[in-house]
């Protein structure tokens, strides 16, 4: 039984999730963003290590990135 919960578990857990690392157009984007915006923190998105998910106005973004099983964002 216990084999058998076991096995359950391994073969249903979800898959790990998948990101795309920003194009350069992406970051030129961001860049943008930045420049107009007083929060210094949002630099960070300009090492290419994150995500972005950009506001349809480019007026903000998002950035994040996969920590194990998970999506984290960083900031607000």
């Amino acid at each position: 039984v216990l084999l058998v919960i076991v096995s359950l578990t391994w073969l249903l857990r979800t898959a790990r999730p998948v990101i795309h690392l920003p194009t350069a157009d992406e970051l030129e984007r961001a860049t943008k963003i930045l420049m107009a915006s007083s929060q210094p923190d949002g630099g960070l998105a300009l090492t290419g290590d994150k995500a972005l998910l950009f506001h349809p106005n480019d007026e903000a973004f998002l950035m994040y990135a996969r920590r194990g099983r998970s999506l984290v964002a960083l900031y607000d």
